[in-house]
């Protein structure tokens, strides 16, 4: 998969640095500017043939991100987001299958009872604690970074989670 990106993103004339699971580099800082790509978030529900597995990638300068990109090839459903953020749907080719929404997540009320998004495989009572503190009434189970497109597109409130991440995540 990394290889798979690597190659499009030539095709598609971006160059430059990239941080990526699959490729580490032995020196660990990362330059100013640079692309972190996660070619295969939610590996282990790939392997288990799930449907919630993505591609992530992301332009950080000077560590912020400044756009990015989720894509669930499985839901045929992407996310992307610069200064602006758009869901889209996706047919079986990964072609849009219309045009892009935008996604206005900060014109959402607060909600009085929170829907919360849990990790399939990384959930934790630290975490589910948290969870109740902040009034969470109802929880969705989700695998990988298409929890992350989901809180911004309004299907879920919050996602919480305590432990240890990489980069890519």
């Amino acid at each position: 998969a990394d290889v798979s990106v690597r190659e499009a993103l030539a095709r598609l004339g971006i160059e430059g640095p990239l941080v990526s699971e699959e490729a580490v580099a032995p020196d660990t800082s990362a330059p100013e500017t640079f692309l972190l790509l996660d070619p295969l978030d939610g590996t282990q529900d790939f392997l288990e043939h799930g449907t919630e597995f993505c591609v992530c990638l992301a332009a950080i300068h000077q560590g912020r991100a400044l756009a990015g990109a989720i894509v669930a090839p499985a839901l045929q459903r992407g996310w992307f987001a610069g200064d602006v953020s758009f869901a889209v749907e996706l047919d079986d080719k990964l072609a849009l299958k219309a045009k892009p929404s935008r996604i206005h997540n900060t014109d959402r009320a607060e909600p009085l009872q929170p829907s919360a998004l849990v990790s399939r495989r990384n959930g934790d009572a630290r975490s589910l604690a948290a969870l109740r503190m902040c009034g969470a009434q109802s929880t969705t189970m989700a695998s990988s970074a298409i929890k992350f497109g989901m809180l911004a597109e309004g299907t879920a409130d919050i996602h919480i989670r305590h432990g240890r991440t990489m980069a890519w995540d």
